[in-house]
């Protein structure tokens, strides 16, 4: 399934809040969802990882979507300066760890990683270090998704200039969405 990346996006597009497998709690969450969002549930429910992370949780809209996706993966969401998550992953049982993500990264001693979401903060040196200290762990194949790849100049050159097998999904986000296949 991880090589048919386009297919799972169009395919996220349609799901409706009548989707069955969307608990209640995440349809009356979700009414103005990012398109993205729609995508990780998607993206896990078909992939089935062993373990997928979210660097950046902030308020726990990507997280709850990746964890009721997840059908017995582990979802681990890491963040610095954790927020009030109650109102958004809902009665999941979940795990998030504070942490700087480079440095937990850096000493990750699990299961290879089938799925990592980056939404830390938006430099390039700061995701250049994440895919970094990730890439050892990643399994084979995986997906890393990186949020805001157009959200200024440096960003965009970023993403133009990394060499990687990489498609750029601009409608899954106002502010840009790529996707890597490792």
């Amino acid at each position: 399934m991880i090589d048919n990346i386009p297919e799972l996006i169009s395919a996220s597009y349609a799901l409706t809040w009548q989707d069955p497998f969307r608990p209640s709690w995440l349809k009356e969450l979700t009414l103005n969802d990012e398109p993205y969002y729609r995508f990780l549930y998607y993206l896990l429910w078909n992939t089935r990882p062993e373990i997928a992370i979210e660097l950046g949780v902030y308020k726990g809209l990507s997280l709850a979507h990746m964890q009721s996706g997840c059908r017995g993966s582990l979802v681990l969401g890491i963040d610095n300066e954790l927020v009030d998550t109650s109102f958004a992953l809902g009665p999941l049982d979940n795990q998030i760890i504070k942490s700087d993500s480079v440095k937990y990264l850096k000493k990750y001693d699990g299961p290879p990683i089938g799925v990592l979401h980056i939404d830390t903060e938006h430099t390039p040196e700061q995701v250049t270090n994440e895919l970094e200290a990730a890439l050892p762990h990643m399994s084979s194949p995986s997906v890393i998704c990186i949020d805001d790849i157009t959200i200024d100049d440096d960003m965009k050159t970023w993403w133009e200039n990394l060499d990687m097998n990489k498609i750029a999904y601009p409608d899954l986000h106002t502010t840009g969405y790529g996707v890597i296949i490792v």
